[in-house]
């Protein structure tokens, strides 16, 4: 069912009961155009697909904790600027180390209020070239690899995000520029909470928690480390 919004976009839905709702999320995305937005309900959760996104939309889930996204080797793949996905459970996906809950690799994205949990071998979420994207307000638990991996993109913003207890790095960036980290507590990673690679610049990281991983940062290159006032916390 699309329903007319006062900008001329359109509400696309997805379960629910209202006549002519999608029973696929996929479906939905692909009937939609730049500046519509994909509501999802959760009373159809699970739902067991792959989406992918080629059109500037915001995909809205009902409830971060049951409109929940299951199954495939990724859950959600960003291909366009300016898409907007928000309130989604991300839970046993992935079967192999570069499979994520969310992959980018396009600008101006924002991927926020979803709780990415219990999944397979795969990032939580991976920026892949991504650049002037916001990653925030994300619970990101028992994942069997990297909570958020950062490669090859700049201008970036990972936010108020809480890592805990994956198979991997907390917080994983290589060849990455003028991104800005901050607010993140990242806890009991299998290696790092927070690693800077090869060719990591210019990139500024304060307001952390960075609690019980067996080595709280690693920096290959060096960054900046406080916003002038105050830095990071370290449980070390």
């Amino acid at each position: 069912m699309a329903a007319s919004a006062t900008n001329h976009a359109s509400v696309l839905y997805v379960g629910g009961s209202g006549p002519g709702n999608y029973s696929k999320i996929q479906d939905a995305v692909e009937n939609a155009s730049d500046g519509d937005t994909v509501f999802v309900y959760d009373d159809a959760s699970p739902y067991f697909e792959s989406v992918v996104i080629n059109v500037s939309i915001d995909l809205i889930g009902e409830n971060r904790n049951t409109t929940s996204i299951e199954g495939g080797e990724y859950a959600i793949s960003i291909y366009v600027d300016g898409v907007t996905v928000r309130g989604f459970r991300i839970s046993n996906v992935g079967d192999f180390w570069n499979c994520c809950g969310f992959y980018v690799s396009s600008r101006g994205n924002t991927i926020s209020d979803n709780n990415i949990m219990n999944n397979l071998r795969m990032n939580g979420v991976f920026l892949n070239g991504a650049s002037y994207t916001q990653v925030s307000g994300n619970l990101n638990v028992n994942n069997q690899y990297h909570g958020i991996r950062l490669e090859y993109g700049s201008h970036n913003e990972i936010m108020n995000n809480v890592i805990v207890n994956n198979r991997g790095y907390g917080i994983y960036l290589f060849e990455a520029q003028e991104n800005l980290l901050v607010g993140n507590t990242v806890r009991q990673s299998f290696y790092d909470g927070l690693l800077l690679g090869e060719y990591c610049e210019n990139n500024v990281i304060y307001h952390n928690n960075f609690i019980d991983n067996p080595w709280n940062a690693y920096d290959t290159t060096g960054n900046v480390w406080d916003n002038g006032s105050s830095g990071n916390y370290w449980s070390d």
